[in-house]
């Protein structure tokens, strides 16, 4: 597995960053409100990647969401990613730029 994150959050002092890391059967990882998840499937095996909300996703809910195919996030997915394979509401999400413009103007 190969995880990616932005922080999108108005007030950070990272908003825009960008990290990345291989992920290990057993890693946990602690992801803060605001900030941006993706992950990579990895391998022959079936993959397991398991989310935790405080809430549960609806259509319109706040809240932000990049489209992990922006070149501007620089990242280097292990296999380059096929847009078929991705689906249309992550092809549709904005742009990083855009989102970090919204973020800043909230």
């Amino acid at each position: 597995m190969f995880g990616a994150w932005v922080d999108v959050r108005p007030d950070s002092p990272s908003i825009g960053l960008v990290v990345t890391r291989p992920l290990a059967r057993g890693d946990v990882v602690v992801v803060p409100s605001g900030v941006c998840n993706g992950f990579q499937s990895l391998g022959d095996r079936p993959s397991q990647y398991v989310y935790c909300f405080d809430a549960e996703w609806a259509p319109a809910m706040p809240g932000a969401a990049v489209n992990p195919l922006d070149p501007e996030l620089g990242i280097r997915w292990p296999v380059p990613p096929d847009p078929s394979l991705v689906s249309v509401k992550d092809r549709s999400l904005p742009s990083l730029q855009t989102v970090l413009h919204r973020a800043r103007a909230s």
